[in-house]
């Protein structure tokens, strides 16, 4: 599945200036993500031999790409081979998750769906990002377990001590933990950092000229090597085709026609590819849906695949 790309020169295929709508924003920056064409792929496979809601058995066939694992599964293992591989290592509490729940937990969302589709709320499911507490609820019971993925994290509350001391010290676990996945995940502890506002609490840029993001990025997507290498002045390169000074020019154009006040600048052409980038390589669209609308995620969450 190719990765999506629109016509960065034609407004009318994206969301409109000051979009508000944080489900439509997100799937934007999601259908842009190149690992989400991949796994969307993989996962409809799934769905068309109705194995998407199913845990693979251990006398499976099915594929075991785009399914999260514990140990990894090789790429384009299959369950059985998998089970089989694991017994002869000497792991027995090797896991196979649902390849919905692998999916969800990627990118929000309830379906796979293909990148070339427009957002609609009748198409576009995103599942409802949820704090749940579980306790247990026969005081007898010595043992629970508690299924994490590995960008999750575990925590243990007492009900008969200070809930705010323990959510401050709460706090801290966590973001001790958050420098620790990115290190683990090859990023700089330092950008964590500054992605994370006062009291632990991530920092998400206003999305009200992420039409403008978009665009920007197509566009530099779109341009191939060769152009950008084209000329060793920086300012012919900018002037080039689709280069910045293009889009600052053709951006104004359309503001100067619809009667808008304010021109951009060239800091703001630069600042608009720098906060698209932040948004689908760095998986920030996940912060818009911590803030959509109630009825823009959780009543669409429950529908039936394929229900419009």
């Amino acid at each position: 599945m190719a990765v999506f790309r629109a016509n960065w020169r034609n407004p009318s295929e994206y969301p409109p200036p000051g979009c508000e709508d944080h489900a439509w924003l997100a799937w934007e920056f999601i259908r842009r993500h190149s690992d989400y064409a991949e796994h969307a792929q993989q996962m409809l496979r799934l769905v068309e031999k109705e194995r998407y809601d199913r845990r693979p058995s251990r006398k499976s066939h099915c594929s075991l790409d785009g399914v999260e694992c514990w140990p990894a599964a090789n790429k384009g293992e299959i369950a059985k081979d998998y089970f089989d591989r694991m017994k002869q290592e000497g792991i027995a509490r090797a896991r196979v998750d649902k390849p919905s729940n692998t999916f969800a937990n990627r990118w929000f969302m309830s379906d796979p769906i293909s990148a070339e589709t427009p957002y609609s709320s009748g198409s576009i499911r995103f599942t409802p990002f949820e704090i749940r507490g579980k306790r247990h609820e026969v005081l007898a019971t010595k043992s629970f377990s508690l299924f994490i993925y590995p960008n999750e994290m575990a925590m243990r509350f007492r009900l008969d001590m200070s809930w705010d001391r323990q959510v401050d010290l709460a706090k801290q676990c966590f973001n001790e933990a958050a420098e620790a996945y990115a290190k683990q995940h090859a990023q700089a502890p330092t950008e964590v950092k500054r992605q994370m506002g006062p009291g632990g609490h991530p920092r998400i840029k206003s999305p009200a000229q992420a039409h403008y993001w978009l665009r920007c990025y197509d566009a530099h997507m779109g341009r191939t090597p060769a152009a950008v290498k084209t000329n060793s002045d920086p300012m012919r390169r900018r002037a080039q085709p689709d280069g910045p000074a293009d889009q600052r020019k053709h951006f104004n154009d359309e503001i100067k026609a619809a009667k808008g006040s304010k021109p951009l600048t060239k800091g703001d052409v630069e600042s608009f590819l720098e906060s698209a980038i932040s948004y689908i390589h760095d998986r920030k669209f996940l912060l818009l849906l911590l803030d959509a609308k109630p009825q823009d995620v959780l009543t669409l969450a429950h529908k039936p695949f394929g229900q419009v």
